[in-house]
Protein backbone atom coordinates (compact mmCIF):
# COMPACT_ATOMS: atom_id res chain seq x y z
CA UNK A 1 0.00 0.00 0.00
CA UNK A 2 1.57 3.33 -0.96
CA UNK A 3 2.63 5.62 2.26
CA UNK A 4 -0.20 8.00 3.62
CA UNK A 5 -2.93 5.70 1.51
CA UNK A 6 -6.23 4.35 3.42
CA UNK A 7 -7.01 1.12 3.56
CA UNK A 8 -10.52 -0.45 2.19
CA UNK A 9 -12.50 -2.07 3.95
CA UNK A 10 -14.42 -4.43 1.78
CA UNK A 11 -16.52 -6.25 4.21
CA UNK A 12 -19.21 -3.87 4.02
CA UNK A 13 -19.71 -4.13 0.27
CA UNK A 14 -18.16 -7.77 -0.60
CA UNK A 15 -21.66 -9.35 0.48
CA UNK A 16 -23.67 -7.05 -1.05
CA UNK A 17 -21.66 -7.07 -4.35
CA UNK A 18 -21.83 -10.99 -4.27
CA UNK A 19 -25.43 -11.33 -3.75
CA UNK A 20 -25.74 -8.10 -6.13
CA UNK A 21 -24.79 -10.88 -8.97
CA UNK A 22 -26.38 -13.41 -7.85
CA UNK A 23 -29.45 -11.66 -8.27
CA UNK A 24 -28.51 -10.62 -11.68
CA UNK A 25 -27.98 -13.78 -12.93
CA UNK A 26 -31.10 -15.32 -11.48
CA UNK A 27 -33.03 -12.47 -13.13
CA UNK A 28 -31.69 -12.83 -16.22
CA UNK A 29 -32.26 -16.43 -16.15
CA UNK A 30 -35.55 -15.78 -15.57
CA UNK A 31 -35.93 -13.55 -18.60
CA UNK A 32 -33.85 -15.71 -21.27
CA UNK A 33 -36.48 -18.52 -19.94
CA UNK A 34 -39.86 -16.21 -20.98
CA UNK A 35 -38.15 -13.69 -23.67
CA UNK A 36 -39.30 -16.57 -26.63
CA UNK A 37 -42.82 -16.46 -25.91
CA UNK A 38 -43.17 -12.74 -25.05
CA UNK A 39 -40.76 -11.29 -28.22
CA UNK A 40 -43.82 -12.28 -30.71
CA UNK A 41 -46.76 -10.20 -28.74
CA UNK A 42 -44.49 -7.25 -28.65
CA UNK A 43 -46.48 -3.99 -30.01
CA UNK A 44 -43.68 -2.43 -32.03
CA UNK A 45 -41.85 -4.61 -34.98
CA UNK A 46 -38.91 -5.50 -33.70
CA UNK A 47 -36.46 -6.93 -36.76
CA UNK A 48 -34.50 -8.79 -33.78
CA UNK A 49 -34.58 -12.91 -34.53
CA UNK A 50 -35.86 -14.52 -31.14
CA UNK A 51 -32.35 -16.00 -30.68
CA UNK A 52 -30.40 -12.99 -30.16
CA UNK A 53 -31.44 -11.15 -27.07
CA UNK A 54 -29.90 -14.07 -25.12
CA UNK A 55 -26.44 -13.08 -26.00
CA UNK A 56 -26.98 -9.62 -24.70
CA UNK A 57 -28.25 -10.73 -22.06
CA UNK A 58 -25.29 -13.15 -21.25
CA UNK A 59 -22.88 -10.16 -22.37
CA UNK A 60 -24.66 -7.68 -19.28
CA UNK A 61 -24.66 -10.65 -17.23
CA UNK A 62 -20.79 -11.41 -17.46
CA UNK A 63 -19.69 -7.73 -17.06
CA UNK A 64 -21.52 -7.08 -14.26
CA UNK A 65 -20.34 -10.36 -12.65
CA UNK A 66 -16.76 -9.75 -14.08
CA UNK A 67 -17.11 -6.04 -12.20
CA UNK A 68 -18.75 -6.72 -8.94
CA UNK A 69 -16.60 -10.40 -8.60
CA UNK A 70 -13.37 -8.00 -9.39
CA UNK A 71 -14.22 -5.09 -6.65
CA UNK A 72 -14.28 -8.23 -4.09
CA UNK A 73 -11.20 -9.69 -5.27
CA UNK A 74 -9.58 -6.18 -5.16
CA UNK A 75 -11.57 -4.24 -2.98
CA UNK A 76 -8.39 -1.46 -2.28
CA UNK A 77 -8.65 -1.10 -6.27
CA UNK A 78 -10.33 2.75 -6.92
CA UNK A 79 -11.42 1.82 -10.82
CA UNK A 80 -13.25 -1.56 -9.35
CA UNK A 81 -14.69 0.66 -6.61
CA UNK A 82 -16.05 3.16 -9.29
CA UNK A 83 -16.96 0.46 -11.96
CA UNK A 84 -18.73 -1.52 -9.05
CA UNK A 85 -20.71 2.00 -8.85
CA UNK A 86 -21.24 1.76 -12.96
CA UNK A 87 -22.76 -1.83 -12.12
CA UNK A 88 -25.24 -0.16 -9.76
CA UNK A 89 -26.17 1.98 -12.41
CA UNK A 90 -26.45 -1.17 -15.18
CA UNK A 91 -28.56 -2.68 -13.03
CA UNK A 92 -31.36 -0.08 -11.89
CA UNK A 93 -31.09 1.01 -15.98
CA UNK A 94 -31.82 -2.78 -16.31
CA UNK A 95 -35.18 -3.02 -14.42
CA UNK A 96 -36.05 0.12 -15.29
CA UNK A 97 -35.98 -0.91 -19.08
CA UNK A 98 -37.94 -3.94 -18.05
CA UNK A 99 -40.96 -1.75 -16.75
CA UNK A 100 -40.93 0.59 -19.84
CA UNK A 101 -40.89 -2.50 -22.28
CA UNK A 102 -43.65 -4.03 -19.54
CA UNK A 103 -45.77 -0.91 -19.88
CA UNK A 104 -45.04 -0.35 -23.67
CA UNK A 105 -46.26 -3.55 -24.40
CA UNK A 106 -49.14 -3.86 -21.84
CA UNK A 107 -47.96 -7.21 -20.58
CA UNK A 108 -45.25 -8.06 -18.30
CA UNK A 109 -41.98 -8.18 -19.46
CA UNK A 110 -39.96 -11.75 -18.87
CA UNK A 111 -37.64 -10.91 -15.93
CA UNK A 112 -39.77 -7.78 -14.53
CA UNK A 113 -40.92 -9.39 -11.83
CA UNK A 114 -37.19 -10.44 -10.47
CA UNK A 115 -36.06 -7.62 -11.39
CA UNK A 116 -38.09 -5.75 -8.88
CA UNK A 117 -37.88 -8.56 -6.40
CA UNK A 118 -34.69 -9.59 -6.45
CA UNK A 119 -32.48 -7.41 -8.54
CA UNK A 120 -33.45 -3.71 -7.29
CA UNK A 121 -33.15 -4.13 -3.36
CA UNK A 122 -29.68 -5.96 -4.46
CA UNK A 123 -28.63 -2.98 -6.18
CA UNK A 124 -29.92 -0.40 -3.68
CA UNK A 125 -28.11 -2.20 -0.80
CA UNK A 126 -24.92 -2.29 -2.85
CA UNK A 127 -25.16 1.27 -3.38
CA UNK A 128 -25.44 2.31 0.02
CA UNK A 129 -23.00 -0.17 1.17
CA UNK A 130 -20.24 1.23 -1.85
CA UNK A 131 -17.51 3.51 -0.49
CA UNK A 132 -18.16 7.45 -2.15
CA UNK A 133 -18.71 8.28 -4.24
CA UNK A 134 -21.40 6.62 -5.25
CA UNK A 135 -23.94 8.63 -7.65
CA UNK A 136 -21.52 9.96 -10.83
CA UNK A 137 -20.13 6.04 -11.29
CA UNK A 138 -24.27 4.85 -11.12
CA UNK A 139 -24.94 7.53 -13.25
CA UNK A 140 -22.15 6.62 -15.39
CA UNK A 141 -23.50 3.20 -15.29
CA UNK A 142 -26.87 3.76 -16.46
CA UNK A 143 -25.72 6.16 -19.27
CA UNK A 144 -23.58 2.57 -20.15
CA UNK A 145 -26.31 0.66 -20.00
CA UNK A 146 -28.13 0.83 -23.58
CA UNK A 147 -24.22 1.16 -25.50
CA UNK A 148 -23.52 -2.34 -23.52
CA UNK A 149 -26.78 -3.85 -24.62
CA UNK A 150 -26.13 -2.83 -28.03
CA UNK A 151 -23.28 -4.27 -28.14
CA UNK A 152 -24.60 -8.06 -27.03
CA UNK A 153 -27.23 -7.33 -29.37
CA UNK A 154 -24.71 -7.11 -32.19
CA UNK A 155 -22.72 -9.87 -31.15
CA UNK A 156 -26.14 -12.18 -30.57
CA UNK A 157 -26.80 -11.07 -34.40
CA UNK A 158 -22.85 -12.17 -35.54
CA UNK A 159 -23.33 -15.50 -33.92
CA UNK A 160 -26.79 -16.33 -35.13
CA UNK A 161 -26.21 -14.91 -38.94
Amino acid sequence: MKRGARAVDATGWGIPAVLATAAYVIHNMDEVAGLPGWLPGFPVALDIPVAVPPYAVTFLTVIVALVLLGTRARPEAKLLRLLAGGAVGVLLADVALHLALSALARDLMPGTLTGLAIVLPAALWLARSLPRPRIVPATLGVLAYLPLLWVGLLIGVWQTA
